[in-house]
């Protein structure tokens, strides 16, 4: 989440930033004004507590020197009352202000060519070329169920639809395949991870799918718990609120966990086969690190 500190010490170069991300930029200056009434109200505050303790001294003074305080004390009381609904409005102003902050995506790095859609894209690297074929080519989904490997039916009718059995040699492979990539990632350093499966929404916040991918998430009735759409949630969420020392990088963890999709916004897009499932298995890697480049395709 952007620091509001850092988006009003340079408002123009902020904007410019989200104006290359096609982002609405009112959406800006609803923040500043958002921070403008937390200033506000955080002065109010405090300048109600500061008289409230000069008119408790009073009231101090007058009840040792056999006074009657009555006034100033129902003055302190209606002070107190008055502070307590202030207090409450800048708890909501606060949170409503970190909500909004959280919808703002990363500014882009200078480098990154500026485009409207994937049409604009820029390739930067390419190894090998697609494969020939001297025949028409089998969909994926074909092939699996003639050989009897992938069961769409049976998952639909265990669970419903966007969901497969994965069957005899199959399974296997996937289970080979996982074992293989992470041996290879603990060779290269990485630690495994099992990580839980279900995260709190604070961890979510914390690597960006809330409140953007909110749709896209399986939550638990009645719990502030969701089911992972991906471990890179609870693996980065790890050193979620620590401070890191430089002597300790990189860190680096891999795991391989189920993850969960409802997948709200891809409706007849992509839906066939094993494209958009609401379940899948994946090895991910976590670098933390201070710069990190990405290894060529044959490491």
């Amino acid at each position: 989440m952007h620091d509001i500190k850092i988006i009003e010490a340079d408002i123009e170069k902020f904007k410019n930033g989200l104006k290359n991300r096609k982002f609405d930029l009112a959406k800006i200056e609803e923040l500043l004004l958002l921070n403008k009434e937390r200033k506000s109200l955080i002065q109010e505050v405090e300048n109600t507590q500061s008289e409230v303790k000069k008119i408790s001294k009073e009231v101090g003074l007058k009840k040792r020197n056999g006074e009657n305080a009555d006034e100033l004390m129902n003055k302190v009381h209606e002070l107190k009352g008055n502070m307590l609904s202030k207090e409450k409005d800048l708890e909501e102003t606060k949170q409503k202000l970190n909500f909004e902050l959280s919808t703002i995506p990363n500014l882009l790095d200078e480098d990154t060519p500026i485009g409207n859609d994937d049409n604009d894209n820029i390739e930067i690297h390419k190894w090998g070329e697609p494969k020939k074929f001297s025949f028409q080519a089998k969909d994926h989904v074909d092939i699996g169920e003639n050989l009897g490997m992938l069961d769409f039916e049976s998952a639909t009718k265990i669970t419903g639809a966007r969901f497969v059995v994965y069957r005899n040699k199959l399974a296997r492979l996937e289970r080979a395949l996982a074992n293989s990539m992470l041996d290879h990632q603990m060779d290269k350093g990485y630690e495994e991870i099992i990580p839980p499966f279900i995260v709190h929404e604070r961890a979510l916040h914390g690597t960006g799918q809330l409140p953007k991918f909110k749709d896209d998430l399986f939550k638990i009735e009645g719990e502030d718990w969701y089911l992972i759409p991906t471990s890179e949630v609870p693996l980065t969420n790890l050193k979620r609120d620590e401070i890191i020392d430089e002597s300790e990088l990189p860190i680096k963890y891999t795991g391989l966990t189920p993850c969960f999709r409802s997948e709200a916004g891809s409706h007849g897009k992509d839906t066939r086969g094993l494209i958009r499932m609401h379940q899948f298995n994946k090895v991910e890697m976590v670098n933390i690190c201070l710069l990190y480049t990405s290894p060529s395709p044959r490491d």
